[in-house]
């Protein structure tokens, strides 16, 4: 899903949810369920080219928007206004996964050092078996991408965009 999607959602927990560190934990999980839901995400690609390339802007101008976008209506929508802090940390929980995937997927592969040069990264780039962040990476990733594997390969592009409709307008309701 996309990450205003997961933002809403987390915030929808953490706001109805009483004891707050209960809130954030469901708010982190939450993600992992809303992966399950078939649904569209648009491509990431763009950014194996590195920051020199058109295509990895525009990823990032995605990103930006759709990140800003949750936060955003997040604030608005927001009926606790004295616990503004705790919905605004349980809609970040809800899109932290995808910030540990993309962390795990730069260190896994070495990458790091090709982004910010912007050389092309290729993903079949591999790191020795021992390497321990390479295993803790690796595992995070595997288990990320099993969990939307669950999920029908390619659902319609309408019931992909819609069953995030609803997901957003019920969170938006329980803000």
């Amino acid at each position: 899903m996309i990450l205003v999607v997961h933002a809403l959602a987390g915030a929808a927990l953490s706001s109805q949810i009483k004891t707050t560190w209960l809130g954030w934990v469901l708010a982190f999980c939450s993600h992992f369920v809303l992966d399950l839901i078939p649904h569209c995400d648009y491509s990431l690609k763009g950014i194996s080219f590195g920051w020199k390339s058109k295509n990895f802007w525009l990823v990032i101008l995605k990103l930006t928007l759709d990140l800003a976008a949750g936060f955003i209506l997040i604030i608005i929508f927001n009926n606790h206004k004295g616990n503004l802090f705790n919905v605004l940390i349980g809609g970040f929980l809800g899109i932290l996964p995808d910030g540990l995937n993309a962390i795990a997927y730069f260190s896994k592969n070495r990458s790091w050092k090709k982004l910010f040069l912007g050389e092309t990264i290729n993903a079949n780039n591999t790191e020795p078996a021992d390497n321990f962040s390479y295993k803790i990476s690796n595992f995070y990733q595997k288990i990320h991408h099993n969990i939307h594997g669950q999920k029908s390969e390619n659902p319609r592009i309408f019931w992909g965009v819609m069953n995030q409709i609803i997901v957003a307008l019920t969170a938006l309701l329980l803000i």
